[in-house]
């Protein structure tokens, strides 16, 4: 029971980080590129640490996916009459699939007899993240409580990983990988280029704490 109430604990990370997000102009000048350094460190310092050097492949192939996303899937967005951004799309869904490996890690660390330390380590690097999210959806035009439920959406995918895990065990390692180019797309080419530089190291180096105190 505690390993499914620690599940949707971190599938509701996106209510916390809507609450304690700041108003819209902070977003854009600190929390943009925050996110940019949030998203970057995660790749670096959890992701690709953690995955097999056959899967490494895996990482160029994320980052040429989101790529040809946006270019193709979602080349109709870039009008300014377009419901969702490009970027808030790849948000999104680099979202989701993080969300699946934040599942299977808190569902593995039950069965590893260290349960509680895994979920607080995904709760923490998990609300900045999805306030990372939030700032992002805020900036592209998304209205506060479509962006939160959008989040909400998203973080679903928390529980369908922890599922996946405890019930069928499968070997899912090359998400981790794919989803780390994506989130190096998203910064590389749109996040990095909003606000300061100073918020970019300042998420850097909370992922980098995170990696070494978690």
């Amino acid at each position: 029971m505690l390993v499914y109430l620690s599940l949707l604990a971190v599938s509701l990370t996106p209510v916390i980080a809507a609450a304690i997000t700041v108003k819209p102009d902070v977003n854009r000048r600190f929390l943009v590129p925050f996110s940019a350094g949030s998203f970057i460190g995660l790749s670096l310092f959890h992701i690709l640490p953690e995955t097999r050097p056959d899967l490494l492949y895996l990482v160029p192939a994320g980052f040429g996916f989101f790529f040809l996303a946006e270019r193709y899937i979602w080349r109709h967005c870039h009008k300014k009459t377009c419901r969702i951004h490009p970027v808030t799309a790849l948000t999104l869904f680099g979202d989701a699939i993080h969300g699946l490996i934040d599942g299977m890690v808190v569902a593995s660390g039950y069965s590893g007899g260290f349960g509680k330390a895994a979920t607080l380590a995904v709760a923490s690097h998990a609300v900045p993240q999805q306030v990372a999210n939030y700032s992002v959806l805020i900036s592209k035009g998304v209205a506060r409580l479509k962006a939160v439920a959008l989040n909400l959406a998203s973080s679903l995918s928390v529980l369908i990983g922890g599922l996946l895990y405890l019930n069928f065990s499968a070997d899912l390692s090359f998400v981790a990988p794919f989803a780390a180019g994506g989130f190096l797309y998203i910064s590389l080419t749109d996040l990095l280029t909003k606000g300061r530089p100073e918020p970019v190291m300042a998420g850097l180096g909370l992922m980098a704490v995170l990696k070494v105190f978690f």
